[in-house]
């Protein structure tokens, strides 16, 4: 699953770019899509769902801020929201039809002999579904934080952070751990 961490790349970076600036934001909007386009060259071109994603919010964000300048999209609390709105869909959008966007990135790592077992298919939804949740919950505190802007600080620190860690960690985890468990 090493592969899903290039698909995180561009947010993550887009969260650790300074953004309290509109200048400051265009930049990270500009520099996060050029980013994608380079990373995810390969994910692009074989329709993998995180990155055509990722594409679609950067476009997006690219017109809203910096070419229409819309002072609601481009507020930071507000960008994070849509930032964690985006990649909750993206993450229910692919359950919803039937291709959990984690299946792309396991199928470069697994034979294709195992790609329709019920096995596969059971640990990539998990996995999706683990993030799908993470991203919810972080969805929910960028609106919480909306609406009482005190809460920011110790929220972002462990509650969004957690989730993103918790959902690292299970992606990197439960595949061997319920291969484990199926062979007892």
């Amino acid at each position: 699953m090493g592969g899903i961490i290039v698909g995180f790349v561009p947010w993550i970076v887009f969260f650790s770019l300074p953004n309290q600036t509109q200048q400051q934001i265009n930049f990270a909007v500009i520099f996060v899509l050029g980013l994608t386009l380079l990373l995810n060259r390969k994910g692009l071109k074989a329709g993998f769902i995180l990155p055509w994603g990722t594409v679609v919010f950067f476009v997006f964000a690219l017109i809203m801020v910096v070419v229409l300048k819309n002072d609601w999209v481009a507020k930071p609390v507000n960008l994070n929201l849509l930032v964690n709105a985006m990649l909750a869909l993206i993450a229910w959008l692919s359950m919803a039809i039937g291709k959990p966007f984690t299946i792309q990135y396991a199928r470069q790592k697994v034979s294709q002999e195992f790609w329709d077992s019920p096995r596969f298919l059971f640990v990539n939804k998990m996995i999706t579904l683990v993030w799908a949740l993470a991203f919810t919950i972080n969805m929910i505190i960028s609106l919480m934080i909306i609406y009482n802007p005190a809460l920011q600080h110790w929220i972002t620190e462990f509650v969004t952070d957690g989730t993103t860690i918790a959902g690292l960690a299970f992606t990197f985890w439960f595949p061997d751990w319920y291969r484990e468990r199926k062979k007892s």
